[in-house]
Order: structure tokens, then sequence, then C-alpha cells
């Protein structure tokens, strides 16, 4: 097996390749004091999203969701991010499961989204009550970011 071993590597023209670099990030947020609350179990909108264009169609999104939250004996909290009307998350739960009293935590997800497009696109949280009152942004507030990866090297 043979290694091999550089300082550097150039294209024909002199330039450098790229590793990878952020282009723009966006963010939205809400307060604690601004606490989303909802009995429905059909998925709505919370409030929190924002849009990014990418300017490349190879772009990656780095897209994170964090949330604090709390829950009365058996309440549930389950949410999703959605971009341009497709869950691109998979769930994330926030779930008091009959410990009684009130459970305060933090609930977060982060994940690689690859849209292949220059479009603008519209990223946001949704979420509803399987059971009591789901809540988005208690205790700590709430936040989604959404940053573009120019170029990526996967190793």
């Amino acid at each position: 097996m043979s290694t091999l071993k550089v300082e550097n590597l150039q294209k024909l023209n002199g330039s450098t390749f790229p590793v990878g670099k952020i282009g723009q990030v966006v963010q939205s947020r809400i307060t604690g004091n601004d606490e989303v609350t909802t009995t429905s179990s059909s998925f709505s909108s919370c409030g929190i999203s924002l849009n990014i264009t990418p300017i490349a169609t190879s772009s990656k999104i780095l897209v994170t969701f964090n949330s604090g939250g709390y829950a009365n004996n058996n309440d549930w909290t389950l949410c999703k991010v959605d971009r341009d009307g497709t869950n691109i998350s998979g769930d994330i739960y926030f779930r008091n499961t009959g410990l009684g009293g009130t459970l305060q935590s933090h609930f977060n997800t982060t994940f690689l989204d690859e849209p292949a497009s220059q479009s603008q696109l519209t990223y946001h949280i949704q979420f509803r009550a399987p059971s009591g009152t789901a809540r988005i942004g208690s205790t700590s507030g709430a936040s989604l970011i959404a940053m573009e990866v120019l170029a990526w090297v996967q190793n």
C-alpha cells in the first residue's frame, strides 16, 4: 500500500480546491416570553420560518432547530422541519410520559439538506399535540438556523 503526502493541491489554473465554506447564515427565533402552544392533533405552523436562496445547485443547507420546552403530566409536543411543504427532519418530540408534575427540557435537531436548487427555499417549524398541550419556545425560546455550505468535502 502506498501513501501520498502533499502540502497542498492546486488546479491547473493555479487556484486551490475548495474545502468548504459557509456562504450565508439565516436565523429565525422566538424568545421564551413568546411561547406558542396548541392542543390540535394536526400539524400547524408555530411562526418560526426563514427563507434562504442558495447561490449554487451544489450547495447544501445545514439546518439546526433548538427549542426549550416543558410538559405537564402526559403532555406531548411533536414537531418537524418542513422545506417547501416536505418534511425533511423526521419527527422531533418532547414528552412527559406520566411522571407527574411539570418536566422542563430542551429539544433539538441538526441535519444536512441537499435541495439541488438555486431558487428561494422556505424552512419552517410545524408542530402538533398528540396528547395534552404542545409548546414551542417555552423556558428558553426557540431558533431555526440555516447555513449554506458552498463546497463540501466528504471524508
